[in-house]
């Protein structure tokens, strides 16, 4: 099965939310099943150009209002995010 998961967080960012995601998504690998981690994009900056534990489509975004660790998504430069989440086809 493939399996998309939606996220205002993901790596570099630290939280219990991203430690969760990769948590279920090594069950899932380990069963047999392909995922996806759609989330915001980070600056080269804090992300160390370290790769992600599981693949992820990143949508650019832009700092939050509250915390330079949170992210905004921008839907109108999503484009190419969609397409790769239209190819890899979630059921």
């Amino acid at each position: 099965m493939r399996i998309a998961f939606f996220s205002d967080a993901y790596h570099p960012r630290v939280s219990g939310q991203v430690t969760s995601i990769d948590e279920f998504c090594k069950i899932l690998v380990a069963r047999g099943h392909e995922v996806r981690i759609v989330c915001p994009a980070y600056p080269a900056t804090k992300s160390k150009n370290e790769p992600d534990p599981f693949p992820s489509i990143r949508v650019p975004s832009g700092s939050g209002l509250v915390s330079d660790e949170d992210r905004l998504a921008f839907p109108w430069q999503a484009r190419q995010a969609l397409r790769e989440l239209d190819h890899f086809d979630p059921q």
